[in-house]
């Protein structure tokens, strides 16, 4: 394994909290993202991929066994799991989706009711995850015009320029909430050390 040693110099530390938070209210280390979220995604994953014995599976950090009961009942609410808990036809279809379940079940479905393309717009939509309208500081107005159109059901089509004026945006915004949700756990880097 190869480690990098980071030099550091002389400066100020700034924190967003006390002293006294810091020693007292942070966690030593951060839950892994394994054991706090929906696995249902994960599961789906590893049964595509032929793993059946999810519970002695070898996680780096186990999940609860009950989240993966969790998500066992949700993929076979969903139809991509039979009673035994082997991959169905659907089950299958699903997995090559890299959506959550429910929106790839949405989009697996949506072709026996002829509306596939609707329901792609609704999963795109559904997974972007936050607000899917951008108002810049120095267009607010216009933004806010626009926005008021879409919801009158003013818009009549969405142009490809519109799309590639907005990306970059969006995909910066996205990357300002991720490094913002990430957490650094109790006693990482070098200001811990101070």
């Amino acid at each position: 394994m190869l480690l990098q040693q980071v030099n550091a110099s002389a400066g100020k530390c700034y924190r967003l909290y006390t002293a006294f938070n810091y020693k007292n209210d942070l966690e030593e280390s951060t839950v892994p993202e394994v054991q706090r979220t929906n696995l249902a995604s994960v599961v789906l994953a590893l049964k595509s991929l032929g793993i059946h014995d999810l519970i002695s599976f070898d996680f780096m950090d186990p999940p609860p066994a009950e989240a993966l009961v969790k998500a066992l009942e949700l993929l076979f609410g969903l139809g991509a799991l039979n009673k035994v808990g082997e991959l169905t036809k659907a089950g299958r279809r699903m997995a090559e989706f890299p959506l959550d379940p429910m929106l790839s079940k949405m989009i697996v479905v949506s072709d026996k009711y002829k509306c596939s393309d609707e329901m792609l717009s609704i999963a795109a939509m559904l997974s972007v995850g936050g607000s899917v309208f951008y108002r810049p500081k120095d267009k607010q107005v216009h933004a806010d015009n626009a926005r008021m159109n879409f919801h009158a059901g003013n818009v009549t089509e969405l142009k490809p320029e519109w799309l590639i004026e907005l990306a970059p945006h969006y995909y910066q915004l996205k990357d300002v909430e991720d490094d913002a949700s990430k957490k650094m756990p109790k006693g990482a880097g070098k200001a811990a050390a101070i």
